[in-house]
C-alpha cells in the first residue's frame, strides 16, 4: 500500500502470524530442551523474526519528477536508483556517442608535461564514419576508420588551439571538450604522452552518463614537497542537454573560490558546454570524495596532473 507517497508492503497479516507463533513457541520448545536454552533461543528468534518483518516495510522513491526526496534517503528524483524510468534513458550496450570533458592542463608549461596528446579511435566493424568536434564547431573533423588499424587524432599543443586541455577554470566553455559520434560502435581513448606526464582515459559512451558521481584523484601524495602551480587536481563536467543544473560539492579548497572550507559550486550548462574546477595553486590535495550531481545526464572526468608521489620524488598524471 501507499502512505504519504511511500510504498509499504502489507505487514498486518505478518504481525498477526507472529503473535500466534511467539505465544505458542515457548511451550513447544520447553517440551524438547531445557528451559534455560529455550528462553535464550526464544529471545534470539524473536529478534530475528522482527528484523525480517520490518524489512517488508521498504520506503521507495515513488515520483521521479517532483523534486522531492520521497523516501528520505538524501537522493531526489533521478539521483535515486529507485527511479527505473531514469535508467532507461541510457543504453548499456556499445555506444555511438562519446563525451570527453576537458582536463586541466597549461600549454604554456614544458612540453614534457602537456605537449603531446591525442585521441585513438578503433572499431571491430569493417569501417566506421566518425566525427570529432567541439560543441561550438571550432574543432570539427571527420574520419573514416577500419578494423585493420587504429586512427590517431593528433591534438594541437598550442594553448590557443587546445580543445581537451584547459587552464580556464570556473568558466563555462563551448570550445573545450570533445563530442565523438560514429555510425557504428567504436573504441575511443584520450592519451597524454608527454615525457614526464602520461595517462590514458578510455571513453565509455552513453553508459558513462549519469546524474550523480563521486570523484577521485591520486591519494598517495607528497604534501611536503614544493608543488608547482600547474600541478593540480581537478573535476570537469560536460552537459548533454540544455539547461543542465550542475552542483559540485568539493572535498578540497578550490582555486578562485573564496572561503576557508571546501565549497559547493553550482552552474547551469547547455548541451556540450563544459565547466572545470581545480584545487588551489601549490596545494597537492586530492579531490577524492567530491560529489557532482545534475538534473540531467552529464559526463564527468576527474584526476590530477604531474603530482608528487610520496616515494622517490616521482610525479605523474592520473584521471578517468
Amino acid at each position: 500500500m501507499q502512505k504519504n507517497g511511500i510504498i509499504t508492503k502489507p505487514i498486518d497479516g505478518i504481525f498477526a502470524s507472529l503473535v500466534i507463533l511467539l505465544t505458542s513457541f515457548p511451550q513447544v520448545l520447553n517440551t524438547t530442551i531445557s528451559k534455560h536454552y529455550s528462553m535464550n533461543f526464544f529471545k534470539f528468534l524473536l529478534l530475528a523474526i522482527f528484523a525480517m518483518a520490518f524489512n517488508f516495510a521498504i520506503a521507495q522513491e515513488t515520483n521521479c519528477s517532483d523534486g522531492l526526496d520521497n523516501d528520505s534517503d538524501g537522493l531526489i528524483d533521478c539521483l535515486d536508483p529507485d527511479c527505473p524510468a531514469c535508467a532507461t534513458n541510457f543504453s548499456c550496450g556499445a555506444s555511438e556517442i562519446y563525451y570527453l570533458p576537458p582536463v586541466w592542463g597549461t600549454g604554456t608549461n614544458s612540453s614534457n608535461h602537456f605537449g603531446s596528446h591525442d585521441i585513438v579511435l578503433s572499431t571491430q566493424s569493417p569501417s566506421a564514419s566518425v566525427n570529432v568536434r567541439t560543441i561550438d564547431g571550432s574543432f570539427n573533423q571527420n574520419y573514416t576508420i577500419t578494423n585493420t588499424a587504429p586512427q590517431l587524432v593528433t591534438l594541437s599543443a598550442n594553448p590557443a588551439d587546445m580543445v581537451v586541455q584547459t587552464e580556464n577554470i570556473n568558466t563555462v566553455q563551448s570550445n573545450k571538450g570533445l563530442i565523438i559520434t560514429s555510425n557504428v560502435p567504436i573504441g575511443a581513448a584520450y592519451r597524454i604522452t608527454a615525457a614526464n606526464n602520461q595517462d590514458v582515459a578510455t571513453l565509455k559512451g552513453k553508459t558513462a552518463l549519469g546524474y550523480s558521481f563521486y570523484c577521485a584523484s591520486q591519494t598517495r601524495l607528497n604534501t611536503t614537497a614544493t608543488t608547482e602551480s600547474f600541478e593540480r587536481h581537478f573535476i570537469s563536467v560536460m552537459a548533454t542537454e540544455n539547461n543542465t543544473q550542475v552542483t559540485i560539492r568539493s572535498t578540497a579548497l578550490l582555486q578562485g573560490v573564496s572561503g576557508s572550507s571546501p565549497p559547493t559550486v553550482t552552474v547551469t550548462l547547455n548541451a556540450g558546454q563544459t565547466y572545470l574546477v581545480t584545487t588551489r595553486s601549490g596545494a597537492n590535495i586530492t579531490v577524492s570524495g567530491s560529489r557532482v550531481t545534475a538534473n540531467k545526464p552529464i559526463a564527468v572526468i576527474s584526476g590530477s596532473q604531474h603530482n608528487w608521489q610520496p616515494y622517490n620524488g616521482n610525479r605523474d598524471a592520473g584521471f578517468d
